[in-house]
């Protein structure tokens, strides 16, 4: 399954690199290079976190989790192209909220295995207080990419300040969520 998300994520990332570079002309609400750096760094990073646990741990990251990201990614790039997030008041909210999610759960599930890993045991508040503040500062890197690239390219992704900070609050929502459940989770394999 995950090198069926691999070819998913592939593929997507040629048709942005196609309409970037002028051969597709798919319009967009906001731009491709957003969407690019996205897919980038959201595909590394569970490649670089799929390599480590082999090496250390000998267990893959699980395949949902890939397919829970890609979703994500897919969501975000089919919201811009079909303009659903200049049209639609919730989509923004929505896609934000599951992005947190993901990272929340991603994050999480990281440190658990981590615990395993080194064989240590975080107190469940300072096993929160990591993935949360983690997953926290990742929607602040998405937001701080938004900024950086309409300073340089004159994009109009950021948004006002009202949607910034919903934008961080959906993401911090989605991230409890996804915390909450690994945690329940957690407690219950140890019990």
């Amino acid at each position: 399954m995950i090198n069926g998300v691999r070819l998913s994520c592939g593929s997507l990332l040629l048709f942005e690199l196609l309409n970037w570079a002028g051969v597709l002309s798919f319009s967009l609400t906001f731009s491709w290079l957003g969407l690019i750096i996205t897919l980038l760094v959201a595909w590394g990073v569970l490649e670089v976190l799929n390599h480590y646990f082999r090496r250390h741990g000998g267990q893959l990251l699980q395949s949902w989790l890939f397919v829970l990201v890609f979703t994500g990614l897919g969501l975000d790039a089919l919201g811009d192209i079909l303009h659903w997030y200049q049209n639609l008041w919730w989509y923004d909210n929505l896609i934000h909220a599951l992005g947190g999610l993901g990272a929340g759960l991603l994050i999480a599930l990281v440190c658990w295995r981590l615990e395993k890993i080194y064989e240590l045991r975080l107190p469940w508040g300072l096993f929160f207080a990591a993935a949360l503040g983690i997953a926290m500062a990742l929607g602040v890197v998405y937001e701080l990419e938004e900024y950086l690239e309409d300073f340089f390219t004159g994009s109009q992704r950021l948004g006002d300040g009202f949607d910034t900070a919903n934008d961080l609050l959906m993401n911090t929502m989605g991230s409890l969520l996804g915390i909450a459940a690994v945690l329940w989770r957690r407690k219950k394999k140890s019990t």
